[in-house]
């Protein structure tokens, strides 16, 4: 079975490979805190709970997903990097985007 951190690294890296600017929140000052907060080429924001199979999502993680998305956001609950890219292509994010990741 995959880790988390393993799914949240191949997530950050393809994150980076599409020229975004994702972040992997390891602690943070808010309970509920997604594990990855990204801004994409597009400017939108994206935020990525990452729970491994069988893996259970607190109220409150679910609630700021959620929250994210009502303020115009992108939010997803997800345990692979293929069902985070195909909800990137559901809301029209372009995943062959080439920019300097400096």
């Amino acid at each position: 079975m995959t880790s988390e951190q393993t799914i949240q690294k191949s997530m950050i890296d393809f994150l980076f490979s599409i020229g975004a600017e994702p972040y992997n929140i390891v602690a943070a000052s808010k309970s509920g805190v997604s594990d990855i907060l990204c801004c994409l080429p597009n400017g939108r924001f994206l935020a990525v709970e990452v729970k491994k199979v069988g893996g259970i999502t607190s109220a409150l993680q679910r609630y700021r997903i959620k929250k994210v998305i009502r303020c115009g956001g992108l939010g997803i609950i997800t345990n692979n990097l293929d069902e985070l890219k195909e909800y990137l292509i559901k809301s029209k994010i372009k995943l062959d985007n080439k920019l300097n990741n400096n």
